[in-house]
């Protein structure tokens, strides 16, 4: 979830922008295109993986591991591999803040589980912070899915759509691990998996584009694509190229609340679902949260019938006082979308 313009002050007066570049100092909690800003000219405060992952501009940005009057550091967030929270020590507010950025509290494959961080304040992300949205356990919701694709690709081609970062490596594992596939990726997920295994995540997979690929094609196969090809229309492309049925899956928390066009789906996510919400704020033992980045005033009003002081921050707001700090927002920026190619490479 795009994180707009949040920005927060400290004793000092100096500013940290979380997950935009409004700010001399920005934090940035993870590499996907929803929370990439420029770097330049910017003191950058980001893990070593998001900013391998995040692409030259942000690689090179300098570095800051500390201001003066605050003591900060990085927490796992959880959600891809890099990703992470940022807490704040502000000694002229004696106060220690988290701000979460997108996370989840349970055990990926390729990334580790999110930190649950004691606090003061804590600026906590509602994704999915709205009622219904509970998963099921995740590594069951992975071996579901390699059993159900092992059990279909025996006469079937299979598409799997995932976003190209994060979510690909995570079903590529997933498939290494409980179904012993090796699955062919788009180019655009192969680009993301060469920096993972740069980062020491080894994922086993067949580039589209290559000689191996091609070969095997025919043959059948399972294909982890963008989201957008794991459709009916695309597959029945595939079907025609191939003369074998291709069946599409969709892997994605979104499955638990909507129908989606796909042959099978599997409530598997990034983010924290309402249960992993609840239970981070209050076992943060935060005295104030405020809810960010979707479903701030459900989730407040949720995370209130629990007992939590809790408070939405949202658009209709540009100040929220934090301490005798603030958090500002400006208007959101449009998330920039990369044109793909209408194929499996």
């Amino acid at each position: 979830m795009a994180a707009g313009k949040l920005r927060l002050g400290l004793a000092n007066r100096l500013e940290i922008a979380l997950d935009n570049g409004g700010a001399e100092h920005c934090f940035m909690s993870h590499a996907h295109t929803d929370h990439l800003f420029s770097a330049n000219g910017r003191k950058l405060i980001a893990s070593e993986e998001t900013r391998v992952l995040a692409g030259s501009d942000v690689e090179s940005a300098e570095k800051i591991q500390k201001i003066d009057g605050v003591k900060m550091r990085l927490a796992h967030a959880g959600h891809i591999l890099g990703s992470s929270q940022l807490v704040i020590e502000d000694e002229g507010a004696g106060k220690k803040i988290c701000y979460t950025g997108d996370f989840k509290l349970q055990k990926g494959i390729t990334c580790a589980k999110g930190e649950m961080v004691e606090c003061d304040e804590l600026m906590i992300e509602g994704t999915y912070g709205s009622q219904g949205m509970n998963f099921p356990e995740r590594e069951q919701v992975g071996i579901d899915l390699a059993e159900w694709v092992q059990k279909k690709s025996a006469r079937a081609n299979v598409l799997i759509g995932g976003y190209p970062l994060g979510k690909s490596q995570e079903l590529v594992a997933i498939l290494n691990k409980h179904a012993g596939i090796v699955p062919i990726v788009h180019q655009k997920i192969e680009e993301k998996c060469k920096l993972y295994e740069k980062l020491g995540v080894k994922l086993k997979r067949i580039a589209a584009e290559s000689n191996e690929a091609e070969k095997l094609l025919p043959k059948g196969f399972v294909a982890i694509v963008p989201p957008q090809y794991a459709n009916p229309g695309f597959a029945s492309k595939i079907e025609s190229i191939y003369n074998r049925e291709t069946l599409t899956v969709s892997a994605t928390g979104w499955s638990i609340a909507y129908r989606l066009h796909t042959d099978a789906s599997f409530p598997l996510s990034d983010h924290a679902d309402l249960g992993e919400i609840i239970s981070y704020a209050k076992g943060s033992g935060a005295k104030k949260v405020w809810c960010c980045l979707g479903n701030e005033e459900s989730l407040s009003a949720i995370l209130r019938k629990c007992g939590i002081d809790a408070a939405p921050f949202n658009d209709e707001q540009s100040q929220l006082k934090l301490t005798n700090k603030t958090f500002t927002r400006r208007k959101k920026r449009e998330a920039v979308i990369a044109p793909l190619s209408a194929s499996l490479g």
